[in-house]
């Protein structure tokens, strides 16, 4: 994906994860694209949609090079041991040649997600996602957008979607509270619970089986709240053509800069 692990670049998790957060937070093309070759590629994103999909990978439409259109271009999903091959078209969209945009199941728990994009049986590029283990028995999603967050010895507080195996009882410390109950997922989430939590007060949460506690997370003040925002204004719609970065006519925003205790 576009951030490395903090080990690789000698930094804490906690501020690789948000800057990780940050460029989820953005939905700009020029962040969310990386570069292979004359390719610019888009990360995939793993979701939930509790009331319709499940859990899925959205497949969002790639650039192709002019002279690639007649290229044979696919994307290549590894949940697990299996691997299954997802043919797309390419079609002209303007001036640009893209590949459709699509959607893939992930019908099965597993270890890791691999999404590749491939062309003429070449691999392009290489997407990998942290699934579930014995040791991590749970897939943890933003609220408001449903993207999967990455998991590891803290997460913001901030209202979390929660999916682990029904077998295991959830406890939670601090001010809690359920928002949404999700229903039965389908093919193999079936055996999972899934629920949405605003863990906005909440200190930490674990997962205990027949009393033995499995898994802890701590909880952390959210990063998002902390940082200064623009507010009002007269924004320039980010679609129009060239515009790449929030562009205001007229009237400028006020910036809002937050007070944080020390």
């Amino acid at each position: 994906g576009l951030v490395p692990d903090g080990d690789q670049v000698g930094l804490p998790e906690r501020v690789v994860e948000a800057y990780r957060q940050w460029i989820a937070e953005q939905g700009t093309e020029q962040i969310e694209r990386e570069t292979g070759g004359r390719w610019r590629l888009r990360k995939p994103d793993v979701l939930i949609d509790p009331w319709g999909e499940g859990v899925f990978v959205a497949l969002p439409p790639q650039q192709v090079p002019a002279t690639e259109v007649q290229a044979d271009v696919a994307w290549q999903v590894k949940a697990g041991s299996e691997t299954y091959v997802w043919p797309v078209r390419v079609r002209r969209t303007g001036f640009d040649w893209k590949t459709t945009e699509e959607s893939f199941p992930l019908r099965q728990p597993a270890e890791t997600y691999e999404v590749s994009l491939v062309t003429n049986g070449q691999v392009k590029n290489t997407w990998r996602y942290q699934g579930l283990d014995d040791e991590r028995p749970l897939l943890v999603f933003d609220a408001e957008r449903g993207t999967l967050l990455r998991l590891s010895y803290s997460l913001p507080a901030r209202r979390l979607g929660l999916l682990y195996s029904a077998q295991l009882d959830l406890r939670i410390e601090g001010d809690a509270h359920l928002l949404e109950e999700w229903p039965r997922l389908p093919w193999g989430w079936a055996a999972f619970r899934g629920q949405t939590w605003d863990l906005d007060r909440a200190t930490l949460f674990n997962l205990r089986e027949d009393g033995q506690e499995i898994l802890t997370v701590m909880l952390r003040p959210d990063e998002a709240k902390q940082r200064p925002i623009l507010e009002g204004g007269n924004l320039l719609s980010p679609e129009k053509p060239g515009v790449r970065a929030p562009v205001y006519e007229e009237v400028p925003p006020s910036v809002r800069i937050p007070l944080t205790g020390r």
